[in-house]
């Protein structure tokens, strides 16, 4: 369930964030439009806020402050739009810091659960989701961000190899474990590194890999019993994890087929793409 006093304390620093964000002075290209999908995640924007800081930097290294690398601004109005984004971003954090001042302290605490069952169980779950798709998915390494939990669970993965999960002490979907949700990010993460040329938008990608993967992570979770059922779980997951409105008969139905005709990936992907429509 989600935290009232947080979502209260950030919902207006939240909306001047994205909208911000929405009108930032650097082009329209993959990098800034991963930015602000991140900062505009929806319902939950303030999950966000996190990686959207980290991931500004490497942005505006990429992007100097100067009038030939913006050639439809002035410099000096660049350097204005991008100071009134820090100062949005520093408000966001105060506002958090005033609601919950002893976060980093719980933060702390709340990662050991977590960690615990990830190095428990997930390299064995990546292995098996590896050899149920393909071991090129699974990423060697990856940098994950242990959020306080705003949303009573939540996590993203976003175009600059960032990866955010809320760091819950228990699972709020008692057959559905966080950490098979830290798994599917991963298994997104090393997937959205590869070109798909039979996914013909980049809409259609982002809609389409998600579900491939989770059918994927919840095939693996049962196998190493972190879910009873994966057929049980995936409306679980879908509901959750917002991922709907999504059809789970489609999703099993086509994990069935690929699972016993075995295609290249990408052409499952293809399937599964026309399939939803």
């Amino acid at each position: 369930m989600a935290d009232p006093v947080l979502q209260e304390a950030l919902a207006e620093p939240a909306a001047n964030l994205k909208r911000l964000l929405r009108h930032a002075p650097w082009p329209a290209d993959e990098s800034s439009a991963a930015l602000i999908d991140a900062a505009t995640n929806e319902p939950g924007s303030v999950l966000a806020f996190g990686p959207a800081a980290i991931a500004l930097k490497p942005l505006l290294r990429r992007r100097p402050l100067d009038a030939a690398a913006w050639p439809d601004r002035e410099s000096s109005g660049i350097k204005a739009e991008l100071s009134e984004i820090h100062a949005a971003c520093v408000a966001a954090l105060d506002a958090f810091d005033i609601a919950v001042p002893r976060a980093a302290n719980e933060l702390e605490l709340r990662a050991g659960p977590l960690r615990e069952q990830w190095e428990a169980r997930g390299p064995g779950l990546l292995r098996s989701a590896g050899k149920l798709t393909e071991p090129e998915l699974i990423v060697s390494n990856a940098d994950v961000i242990l959020l306080y939990p705003v949303l009573g669970g939540g996590g993203m993965m976003d175009a600059f190899g960032i990866i955010a999960i809320e760091a819950v002490l228990t699972n709020p979907v008692p057959d559905l474990p966080e950490v098979v949700r830290l798994g599917w990010l991963l298994l997104q993460l090393g997937a959205f590194q590869r070109t798909y040329p039979a996914i013909d938008s980049h809409e259609s990608l982002a809609k389409v890999l998600p579900l491939a993967l989770l059918a994927a992570v919840l095939a693996a979770a049962e196998d190493v019993e972190l879910v009873r059922s994966a057929d049980a779980a995936l409306p679980l997951a879908i509901d959750a994890w917002r991922l709907g409105p999504t059809d789970p008969a489609v999703i099993s139905d086509w994990w069935q087929r690929y699972r016993i005709e075995r295609p290249a990936w990408e052409t499952a992907l293809e399937e599964l793409d026309r399939r939803l429509g």
